[in-house]
C-alpha cells in the first residue's frame, strides 16, 4: 500500500520541506518557505522539472505551516490532509536524550525545549514547527530525527580536557551534527563494503564537518558542543585558538 509521508527541516526563519510517496521512495515536491516574519517573505515549490515562487506576508511557522498545506492541496499533491500517514522533522540536538529517531509526544517536545541552551538558532523554529504541524493535524504521528543522534562516540572521544563537573552539570561535551547525511552516506558504504567499513566522510556544504566512521559506527567527528567547531565554514570559521578570543 502506498503511503505520503512529509518532511520538514524548519529554521529560524525558513520551513523547507519534501513529500514523498512510500515505499517507493518517490519525491512528489519539495519547498521552502524564506524570511518568515520579514517584510519580503516568499515561497518555492520544485516538482516534475518545474519551479514555482510567490511572494506572500508570512509571520510565523504556523502561517509557514498552513501556507504549505494550501499549496499541497491546491496544487493537488495530495487530496485531503488525511493522505498524510506521518511527519518527519529534522531536529538539530537531542543531547544525550536520544541516539536514535522517536515518536514525538509530549515528554519529547519538552525534552527538545529543554535542549535550547545547546540550540538557540535551530530549536525555536524546529519546535515551532512540530506545533504547527500538532495543530493541522493533531492525530497524524511525528517522529524527530536528531542530527546528533548518530555520533555516538566513545567516551574519550566526546569529552573536552575541562573540568568534570562541566560535563556532568551542564552537559559540555562534543556531540557532532550533520547526522543525517554521514549516517545516509555510512549506510550507502555499507551497502558496498560491508557492516564493519572503516571510513573518513566529508559533509561539505555552507556548513561543513568531518567523521571518522570504524567498523560502520562513528568514532570522531569535527563538530563539538555546538555547529561552530571544526572546518572552515560558509559563516563560522571553525576551530580558532581560544586565545584570539
Amino acid at each position: 500500500m502506498k503511503e505520503k509521508y512529509l518532511i520538514i527541516n524548519a529554521g529560524s526563519s525558513s520551513l523547507k520541506f519534501s513529500l514523498y510517496e512510500m515505499p517507493d521512495n518517490i519525491e512528489i515536491v519539495n519547498g521552502i518557505v524564506e524570511k518568515i516574519g520579514e517584510g519580503d517573505s516568499s515561497y518555492t515549490l520544485k516538482f516534475n522539472g518545474q519551479k514555482i515562487k510567490k511572494s506572500k506576508e508570512i509571520l510565523d511557522h504556523e502561517c509557514a505551516a498552513n501556507v504549505m498545506m494550501e499549496e499541497l492541496l491546491q496544487d493537488h499533491f495530495i487530496n485531503d490532509i488525511s493522505e498524510i500517514a506521518g511527519v518527519g522533522h529534522r531536529i538539530l540536538h537531542g543531547g544525550e536524550f536520544y541516539d536514535s529517531s522517536v515518536l514525538i509526544d509530549e515528554e519529547v517536545f519538552e525534552n527538545i525545549k529543554s535542549l535550547t541552551k545547546l540550540g538557540p538558532l535551530h530549536h525555536p523554529g524546529e519546535l515551532a514547527g512540530i506545533s504547527s504541524i500538532t495543530k493541522i493535524m493533531p492525530s497524524v504521528p511525528q517522529v524527530a530525527v536528531f542530527d546528533t543522534s548518530f555520533h555516538q562516540m566513545p567516551k574519550e572521544n566526546y569529552l573536552y580536557a575541562v573540568p568534570y563537573s562541566w560535563y556532568t552539570e551542564n552537559g559540555v561535551r562534543k556531540y557532532g551534527f550533520h547526522g543525517t547525511s554521514h549516517r545516509y552516506i555510512t549506510e550507502r558504504l555499507k551497502g558496498i563494503y560491508g557492516e564493519n567499513v572503516n571510513a573518513i566522510i566529508c559533509h561539505i556544504g555552507s556548513g561543513a564537518s568531518i567523521s571518522c566512521i570504524k567498523e560502520g559506527k562513528c568514532y570522531d567527528t569535527s563538530m563539538g558542543l555546538t555547529p561552530l567547531d571544526g572546518l572552515v565554514m560558509g559563516t563560522r570559521c571553525g576551530s580558532i585558538d581560544p586565545s584570539i578570543i
